[in-house]
């Protein structure tokens, strides 16, 4: 893994003086998450590309949203759209210019509750080596036990829980604005993904 990560923040209600439970370390389900980035081209269509090499530390406290953090990194390089050129021209020095900046990152700086199952993260997204504020619009599709708790070993003791975040950018503000105005300035990000954690410890056999 070519990257570093962090920082989220998660929600629930908490109730008047109830006891502050300790922020759980989830990790990202790799093979359930999906990073995608979506833009309109020449006003005609709307297309997407996303990125496949990434990691992130999710340290959650739905009692208690503020004392969350969520820390992220993708990997510039793994950009993929579907269109060869169209890759190769993401890589190159006129969009993400990979060979001197690698990594695309995220780190929190606070988390709120603004629904019942709906929060918002603050924290800053770096690209191309520029550090912007962001907010991350999030919604909680569950936590809890893990599904398979009950029937599979490695998962006896574990959580589970399910996001959906989403944001818009403008990409000229992270020195992406080739041929703005005709390709969208504006770019819609959206983020899926599954996440584990195990408070007594991973199993052994799968560390």
């Amino acid at each position: 893994m070519k990257t570093i990560v962090s920082g989220i923040a998660l929600l629930t209600a908490i109730a008047p003086h109830a006891a502050m439970a300790e922020p759980i370390a989830y990790e990202m389900d790799h093979n359930h998450t999906l990073i995608q980035f979506t833009w309109n081209h020449n006003g005609l269509a709307n297309m997407s590309g996303r990125f496949t090499d990434f990691d992130g530390e999710f340290n959650l406290d739905f009692e208690d949203p503020s004392a969350s953090t969520v820390t992220f990194s993708i990997d510039a390089d793994s950009v993929w759209t579907g269109v060869e050129k169209l890759d190769a021209d993401m890589k190159s020095q006129r969009l993400f210019d990979v060979g001197k900046n690698p990594a695309i990152t995220f780190v929190s700086t606070s988390a709120r509750k603004t629904g019942l199952e709906r929060g918002q993260l603050e924290g800053d997204l770096t690209i191309k080596g520029v550090t912007r504020p962001v907010v991350l619009n999030i919604n909680v599709n569950r936590h809890g036990r893990h599904h398979f708790a009950d029937g599979v070993e490695k998962f006896k003791d574990a959580l589970s829980a399910g996001l959906s975040i989403d944001t818009r950018i403008n990409r000229s503000e992270f020195d992406l604005g080739m041929a703005v105005p005709w390709i969208a300035d504006e770019i819609d990000i959206r983020i899926e993904t599954e996440l584990v954690a195990y408070p007594e410890g991973k199993p052994e056999t799968d560390k």
